[in-house]
C-alpha cells in the first residue's frame, strides 16, 4: 500500500513538472510567432523568487503597494537603461508579467 502511495506521489510531480515544461515551452513558441521578444526579468536575491514574494505583504500592510509597484519600475528602467512597461517577476518558481502600459493593462 505505501509504496502504492510513494508511486502515484511520484507520478502526479512528474506530470506536473511535465505540463509546466510544454506550458512554457507552448507558450514561448507562441510569443516568437507573435515576434514579441523576452521580458526583462526582475533582479531577486533567490533562485525561486522567495525574497520578492515576502516584499508584497510588508508593502501591503504599510499601505505602499503603490510604492512598492513604482520602486519596482524605477529599478527596472534602471537595470534595463531604458523606461520600462513591462517586466517579469519569479515568485515561487512562478513567472508573473507586471505591466504600467495602458494598451496590456
Amino acid at each position: 500500500m505505501y509504496i502504492f502511495v510513494l508511486a502515484r506521489t511520484a507520478a502526479a510531480v512528474v506530470i506536473q513538472i511535465l505540463r509546466m515544461m510544454l506550458a512554457s515551452w507552448h507558450h514561448s513558441r507562441k510569443a516568437r510567432a507573435l515576434g514579441y521578444g523576452t521580458l526583462p526579468l526582475f533582479p531577486c536575491n533567490d533562485v525561486v523568487g522567495i525574497d520578492t514574494l515576502k516584499q508584497s505583504p510588508v508593502a501591503d500592510k504599510k499601505k505602499l503597494l503603490p510604492e512598492l509597484s513604482t520602486r519596482r519600475i524605477e529599478i527596472m528602467s534602471e537595470q534595463e537603461g531604458r523606461y520600462v512597461t513591462i517586466y517579469m517577476l519569479r515568485n515561487l518558481d512562478r513567472d508573473l508579467v507586471f505591466t504600467i502600459d495602458p494598451k496590456n493593462v
